[in-house]
């Protein structure tokens, strides 16, 4: 890895060290997730970096992972595995290090002999973002447009689409720039219902990205992301640290930390997890943290003690029945009273919560809230759930309908159940970041949405221009 780094330093001398560490600490995660895959190999010098000229006169970064040898693309199960674990790396790379060079137009994720779909990626650090591109060396220096809104590059492009192309930037640009105004202003609707419009992070280094969006507080931290990347678990003290830091940098503000939730598209190789012929439905997340009581009294531990730093709540991921729930509850407060007696400082009222990602937990959700502080719904799972469809199959993109009849009734369902019970209700899934839908969940009566912190602003503005009680 050492030697890719100084081989690709050397080749692009203009860019910063730090950009190739993260570059190569993203590729070790790679590495990672397949080292168990027999079908996969990774070439000497896998990860290229390229150069591209955008029609706006910035660069363009493209990373373009080639994973050659014995792939077959007609495997759906590999390349159902590979997609979202790319968007995780571009994730890694994007947000802790590519905000820092401002001529940066656009990110593109390739892999190379793999038939994907180009679709656009939102929310990472502002900047338009495709995964599945066909590129390759001779692209280098070329001009292109990478138009996210469409999921579309267009390579050296003709004069009146590039005309066309600048003024949608144009729109674009005067569009964020009329947002900023909306910074410190209130999330209430027209007729003056308030709603909470938090962040989905997942490292320490997006919580500048939080404040700077003007975030409410922080609605989903992905805790899972301590964990990959790494040949061990991490320890009691080094998850501390991290929580720690995330409170303390949000200033008092509501940060609601999930436990790990790994397995299905998110491995990691140490825990010695068994292949699975369908790893979203089996051994992951908080099943796997109810079988390993060491790994989940770890993480416990470290989130109490770091809740005495800040304003931090627990979510568990993958609930499906109240029986979950209680052993949940019960562990926690015995890893609350070792803390205490041993005296360790721990937050006063920590609120504990339930992702609903789940039929099963939907649909028992009335039973589930007289249980908890609140709810937080994974619309991206419990949709792929509802509608038996994996949403990472690029084949039934026709058939995947995240605004399906039967989501919205669970979602109003759930709202109702969460709200009679005592819990807040909230969503974490990418449907909270759909503004065609922010008015119906003002008018269901969401307490909460949880966005990519690029999306905060967007969102404050459909819910400021919408109807919460509209007139029977």
């Amino acid at each position: 890895l050492m030697s890719l780094f100084v081989r690709l330093a050397g080749d692009l001398p203009t860019m910063e060290k730090a950009l190739f560490r993260n570059a190569v600490a993203a590729l070790v995660a790679f590495t990672a997730l397949f080292r168990s895959e027999e079908k996969l190999h990774l070439h000497q010098g896998s990860l290229s970096l390229l150069f591209l000229r955008s029609c706006f006169g910035t660069a363009g970064l493209i990373i373009n992972f080639y994973v050659i040898d014995h792939l077959n693309i007609a495997d759906a199960n590999i390349l159902n595995k590979l997609s979202p674990f790319f968007a995780i790396l571009m994730s890694m790379i994007i947000l802790h290090e590519i905000p820092k060079y401002s001529d940066f137009a656009c990110v593109i994720i390739a892999l190379a002999g793999a038939a994907f779909v180009v679709h656009p990626t939102k929310g990472l650090a502002s900047l338009p973002a495709l995964i599945g591109v066909p590129v390759n060396q001779d692209y280098d220096g070329k001009m292109a447009i990478v138009d996210a809104h469409n999921g579309e590059f267009i390579l050296e492009p003709d004069e009146e689409t590039l005309e066309a192309q600048k003024a949608v930037k144009a729109k674009d640009d005067e569009a964020r720039a009329l947002l900023q105004q909306l910074k410190g202003k209130e999330n209430v609707s027209k007729d003056g219902k308030k709603i909470n419009l938090y962040a989905n992070i997942g490292s320490v280094a997006d919580v500048g990205s939080v404040l700077a969006n003007d975030g409410a507080g922080i609605g989903l931290f992905r805790s899972e992301f301590i964990y990959l990347g790494r040949d061990t678990l991490p320890t009691e003290e080094e998850q501390f640290e991290v929580y720690k830091t995330v409170a303390e940098g949000m200033g008092g503000k509501k940060v609601i930390i999930r436990t790990l939730d790994i397995g299905a598209d998110k491995q990691a190789d140490y825990l010695g997890l068994d292949k699975e012929e369908n790893p979203a439905l089996g051994f992951r997340a908080i099943r796997i943290c109810l079988t390993n009581m060491d790994i989940f009294t770890t993480q416990l531990r470290a989130l109490y003690r770091a809740s005495a730093f800040g304003n931090i709540a627990i979510m568990y991921p993958m609930i499906t029945s109240l029986e979950e729930v209680r052993k949940i509850k019960e562990i926690s407060a015995k890893v609350q009273a070792d803390l205490t007696s041993a005296g360790i400082a721990i937050g006063n009222h920590v609120e504990q919560g339930i992702m609903i990602e789940t039929p099963a937990a939907a649909v028992i959700s009335d039973i589930l809230a007289k249980e908890v502080d609140f709810f937080s719904i994974g619309t991206n799972d419990l949709t792929q759930y509802t509608l038996a469809m994996d949403r990472q199959n690029a084949k039934l993109e026709a058939f995947y309908n995240p605004h399906h009849e039967a989501i919205l009734r669970l979602l109003k369902m759930i709202c109702d159940n969460g709200h009679k019970g005592g819990a807040w209700v909230g969503i974490c899934g990418e449907l909270g970041a759909d503004t065609t839908l922010t008015e119906t969940f003002l008018q269901m009566g969401f307490d909460e949405l949880s966005v990519s912190p690029s999306m905060i602003l967007p969102v404050r503005k459909q819910i400021r221009e919408s109807i919460a009680y509209p007139e029977d």
